[in-house]
C-alpha cells in the first residue's frame, strides 16, 4: 500500500484512501515512511493530504518532513509556487501544519527548526524558507546568539559561523549543504576576504591565503584579445566581447583570474581536451567535472572528470552529488562539454538550463565548446546569469589536424588563444 501512496503514477483518490487507511491500521509505518518520501510527492492535493492528516493526529516528528517539503515548489497554482507564502488563500498546506503542531508562528515554528533540528536537511529548508523576502529574519542577530547558543546541526552550525564572514550568503538547501563541509574550519582573515566573498570563493580564498590583488578592471585589459563566440540556439542574452559588467565583485574577478590562470596550465588543458574527445566519442551523454584544488601536489587545481549521475542523452550533464561535494570543499569552478561536434559553436556557451544550474548551486560554471578539432571555447557563467566568454584553449602537443574553415593559429606559445576573426585565429 505504501508503494501506491508515494507514488505520482497512480491516481490521487486511491492514493488518499490508501493515506486514511494506514494512518488507521499502521501508523508508525505511515510516518516513518512519509518522514522519507514526502519530499518527493508531486501531487497538490495528496501533499495537502498528508499534511493535514499529521497536524490532525499531532504527528509532531513530521515537522521536519513538512519544512522540507516546504521549502519545494509546489507546482500548483491553487497553493503558489513560491515557497514561503506566509498567508492568505496561497499558504502553503505544510505551513499551516507546521503551525498546528507546534503551536507557533510560521516565523518561529522555522527559527526553532533551524536551532534545534539535528537534520541538515531540515535546517536548510528552514533556513531557505526564512530567507525569502516577505520575511523579516535578523541573520546576524540569529548568528550572535548562536555563538552562545551552538545550533544542533552541522548546516546550522557552518551559517552560524560563516554568516558573519560571508558577503552573499546561501540562497537555497544546496548551497547551505556545501557551507556544513566548512563549518569547523577557520575563517581567513579579513585581509584575505575579497569584497563580494560567497561559498564559491572560500577553496580560492583559503587556498591563496590571499584577495589576488588584481582589480575588476584588469579583467577587460586581460581578455581584449578574445572575439564572442555568439550562442546562436537557445540563446542566452551574453555581453559584447570584452565586457565585463560594473556588478562584477572582487571575489568573483579574483575566481575568474585564477581561472584563467588555470586554463593557461598545459596539464589541465591536456586533460579537458582528453575529456573532451571522450564527450566527442561518446554518443549517450555529456562529459563535465570540476577544476579542483589538490591538496597532495601543493594545492594546485586540476580538471578532474566525474561521470554523468544519469545517462538520459548526448544533450545533458547530470552532476553527480559527490562532485558538487568536492566543488563546495575545494573547486575553483564545475564545467561540462558541448562536444557532440567538432565543428559546434551554435551551441557555445551556456544554455537556459546550465544558467539555471548556476544559480541553484551558487557556484561558478565554465561551458567548454568545440569550435572546432583542435579549438575548446570557454564560456563562464555566475549565479547572477553573467557570462564572459574566457576565449579559447588550443589543444597542445601539435594540432591533430587542420580544418579548412578555421585554420589554426600561430602564437604557439599561449595555451589561451587570443580570437579576433573566430577561435582559430584566422
Amino acid at each position: 500500500m505504501g508503494r501506491i501512496l508515494w507514488s505520482d503514477r497512480e491516481p490521487r483518490a486511491l492514493r488518499i484512501a490508501v493515506l486514511d487507511a494506514l494512518a488507521d491500521r499502521a501508523p508508525q509505518t505511515l510516518w516513518r515512511s512519509a518522514g522519507r518520501r514526502l519530499t518527493g510527492v508531486g501531487d497538490p492535493a495528496v501533499v495537502a493530504a498528508v499534511a493535514q492528516r499529521a497536524a490532525h493526529d499531532g504527528v509532531a516528528s513530521m515537522v521536519g518532513p513538512l519544512v522540507r517539503r516546504w521549502a519545494r515548489p509546489m507546482g500548483d497554482a491553487a497553493f503558489g509556487i513560491d515557497p514561503g507564502a506566509a498567508s492568505g488563500p496561497a499558504r502553503r498546506p505544510e505551513a499551516a501544519a507546521v503551525v498546528r503542531l507546534t503551536g507557533r508562528t510560521e516565523d518561529d515554528a522555522l527559527r526553532e527548526v533551524l536551532q534545534r533540528d539535528p537534520s541538515d536537511a531540515n535546517a536548510a529548508a528552514a533556513w531557505t524558507l526564512l530567507r525569502v523576502p516577505e520575511r523579516v529574519f535578523d541573520v546576524a542577530g540569529w548568528a550572535a546568539a548562536a555563538q552562545a547558543d551552538p545550533p544542533a546541526s552541522a548546516a546550522a552550525g557552518a551559517l552560524a559561523r560563516w554568516t558573519p564572514v560571508l558577503e552573499r550568503w546561501p540562497v537555497n538547501g544546496e548551497q547551505v549543504r556545501g557551507l556544513a563541509a566548512w563549518r569547523n574550519a577557520p575563517p581567513p582573515p579579513p585581509s584575505a576576504r575579497p569584497a563580494g566573498l560567497a561559498l564559491r570563493h572560500l577553496p580560492l580564498v583559503t587556498a591563496a591565503g590571499t584577495t589576488g590583488g588584481r582589480p575588476v578592471s584588469d579583467l577587460s585589459s586581460r581578455l581584449a584579445g578574445s572575439t564572442h563566440v555568439p550562442r546562436r540556439i537557445d540563446a542566452t542574452a551574453e555581453p559584447s566581447p570584452g565586457f565585463i559588467p560594473d556588478r562584477l565583485s572582487p571575489a568573483d574577478a579574483f575566481a575568474l583570474h585564477a581561472t584563467l590562470d588555470t586554463l593557461a596550465t598545459p596539464g589541465v588543458v591536456g586533460a579537458l581536451f582528453t575529456q573532451a574527445d571522450a564527450d566527442h566519442a561518446d554518443p549517450h551523454g555529456e562529459h563535465g567535472g570540476g577544476l579542483l584544488r589538490a591538496a597532495e601536489r601543493g594545492g594546485v587545481w586540476r580538471a578532474e572528470a566525474y561521470a554523468s549521475a544519469r545517462r538520459t542523452g548526448d544533450h545533458a550533464y547530470a552532476t553527480p552529488p559527490d562532485l558538487l561535494a568536492a566543488l563546495y570543499r575545494r573547486g575553483l569552478a564545475h564545467y561540462h562539454f558541448h562536444a557532440q561536434r567538432h565543428h559546434h559553436a551554435a551551441y557555445a556557451g551556456p544554455g537556459p538550463g546550465d544558467l539555471d544550474f548556476a544559480a541553484h548551486t551558487g557556484l561558478l560554471c565554465l561551458t567548454i565548446t568545440f569550435i572546432d578539432e583542435n579549438h575548446l571555447n570557454i564560456d563562464a557563467a555566475l549565479p547572477d546569469r553573467t557570462v564572459i566568454d574566457l576565449g579559447c584553449i588550443r589543444r597542445p602537443g601539435g594540432l591533430r589536424a587542420r580544418v579548412a574553415d578555421s585554420p589554426h593559429p600561430t602564437a604557439a606559445s599561449a595555451a589561451l588563444t587570443p580570437r579576433r576573426r573566430g577561435c582559430g585565429g584566422g
